[in-house]
């Protein structure tokens, strides 16, 4: 999206969204990879940061059930869906307001269609977004077995941990603590 909107402002001369409207009638394939631009940014389904966002939400619930309760692990994750959903829709409706916004002004005018070249590096990065996003595992199935390497690992310090404590002051909540497999 970045990569986008830095020409746009510098060919434009100003930053103001008011000052670009009409950018799709001038720039219709430069207007088409914004808008993939954007869905990828705010992470959609079927784009590489969908599935981030849902072990993120996942996260939050799993961790917070276990540590503050079910209910505030409702409550919590549900006001971070709701601040991923506001975000997507905020991006999406500035970019519906640059593109088809106001009639074209004389900055908008200055904006030019992609280059081809531009239109590549762009397409490139969109397309491995959108195949990361829909065959991720490409990224997930080669790290797997080094975070389950790295989870095992820290199951066995903090086991070791709770072994050592209960040798120096023997409780028996202690002892189940090393042996609980959570």
């Amino acid at each position: 999206l970045f990569v986008r909107v830095g020409p746009r402002e510098a060919a434009a001369g100003t930053r103001g969204r008011d000052a670009l409207g009409g950018i799709a009638k001038r720039a219709p394939v430069d207007a088409v990879l914004f808008v993939a631009a954007a869905v990828a940014a705010v992470a959609l389904p079927g784009t590489a940061g969908f599935g981030g966002e849902v072990m993120l939400l996942h996260g939050i619930f799993v961790g917070l059930a276990s540590s503050a309760g079910a209910t505030t692990a409702v409550v919590v994750t549900a006001l971070a869906g709701a601040s991923l959903i506001f975000g997507a829709g905020y991006v999406l409706r500035a970019t519906q307001r640059l593109l088809y916004g106001s009639q074209p002004t004389e900055a908008s005018k200055r904006i030019t269609e992609i280059s081809p070249a531009e239109g590549t590096a762009v397409g490139l990065l969109l397309a491995g977004s959108l195949l990361l996003g829909l065959v991720p595992g490409l990224i997930t199935g080669p790290s797997s077995q080094g975070a389950r390497a790295l989870g095992e690992a820290a199951l066995i310090e903090r086991n070791a941990r709770a072994v050592e404590r209960a040798a120096a002051a023997p409780d028996v909540a202690i002892l189940e603590e090393a042996t609980d497999d959570r």
